[in-house]
This record gives C-alpha cells, sequence and structure tokens, in this order.
C-alpha cells in the first residue's frame, strides 16, 4: 500500500492552497456589483408599488405557491387578504391560502380558510372549489358527517336538487 503522505507535509501545502483561496474569494468578491444606497431605496420603492397594486400581491402570492413555498404563499395571501378583502381576486385568495394549508396538512387552518371564503362569497370564482376542498378536509379530520353535508351542498347548488344520494357500499 503506497502512503500518499503525512499530516505535517499536507498541512504547509494546504495552508499555500488557502492563501490562494483567499486570493480568488477577493477576486470574485470584487468583481460583484455593488448595489448603491440609490438602488437600495428604487428596490424599496418598487415593493411599496406591488404592495399598491392587488393583483400584483396576488400573482407574487399564487409563484409562490406553485413554487412549493408555502409560507411564503400563505403570508403574501394573508396580506393579500388583509389589506384588499373586497377585491375579485380575494374569493380565490382564500382557496388558495387554504390549499397552502391543506398541503401542509394544517387541516383546522384550511377548513377555516376555505369556509370564511365560501362564507364570504358564496358566488366567487372559487365557491364550488372551497366547498369541495372543505369536504375533503373533513374527511381528512375525521369529520365524515360534516364532509357529507358538504357535498351534500355541493349536490344541491349545482343541480338546485335536495334529494341527495344516497352513498351504496362497494365491497372491493
Amino acid at each position: 500500500m503506497k502512503i500518499l503522505g503525512t499530516v505535517g507535509e499536507n498541512k504547509n501545502k494546504d495552508s499555500k492552497k488557502i492563501s490562494k483561496d483567499d486570493k480568488s474569494e477577493e477576486t470574485l468578491t470584487s468583481n460583484l456589483p455593488k448595489v448603491s444606497e440609490e438602488k437600495k431605496t428604487l428596490l424599496n420603492d418598487q415593493l411599496a408599488e406591488l404592495s399598491k397594486n392587488p393583483s400584483d400581491i396576488y400573482k407574487y402570492a399564487y409563484d409562490m405557491l406553485v413554487r412549493e413555498n408555502y409560507i411564503e404563499a400563505e403570508s403574501s395571501f394573508k396580506a393579500f387578504i388583509g389589506e384588499h378583502p373586497n377585491d375579485p381576486l380575494a374569493s380565490n385568495a382564500y382557496y388558495w391560502l387554504g390549499e397552502t394549508y391543506y398541503v401542509q396538512k394544517n387541516y383546522q387552518l384550511a377548513a377555516v380558510s376555505f369556509a370564511k371564503g365560501f362564507q364570504r362569497f358564496p358566488k366567487g370564482n372559487k365557491a364550488l372549489d372551497q366547498l369541495f376542498k372543505l369536504a375533503l378536509t373533513f374527511i381528512s379530520l375525521g369529520k365524515n358527517e360534516d364532509a357529507c353535508s358538504t357535498f351534500a351542498n355541493i349536490f344541491h347548488r349545482r343541480t338546485g336538487r335536495r334529494d341527495f344520494p344516497q352513498p351504496r357500499l362497494f365491497t372491493l
């Protein structure tokens, strides 16, 4: 077996390498653009401008959800709902906020979000979707009777009929 060196010999060689790496790190950081105070102010102004336009906040929150950054999506949807509760996109925001909770298995908060969204916007763009996800959330919470009643509500809203068909038991 060939010995590649000893610790003492490598120590001196490594110290030279470290000093070379330090120089190359300095070179790398010196080539980075410096952010001036004017640019920092410009970035802050852009963020402030974003908060003035509700659809931009909503798009940002939805983008965070698509990127699976659920924490950022959650806080952005909450901010949107808080700042623009009557915006036409608020119904959608409640739904997607509920989705952020649902995918994280936080079913209690998901149920609250889906229910609030439906209560505030019963004829909204996501009304039936919110009821459906509320029913699925109830199932996840073990509240099967609530889930069945929510499914019956969906059936009634879709068909206008109150005679919800009785479920059939299937054997596999």
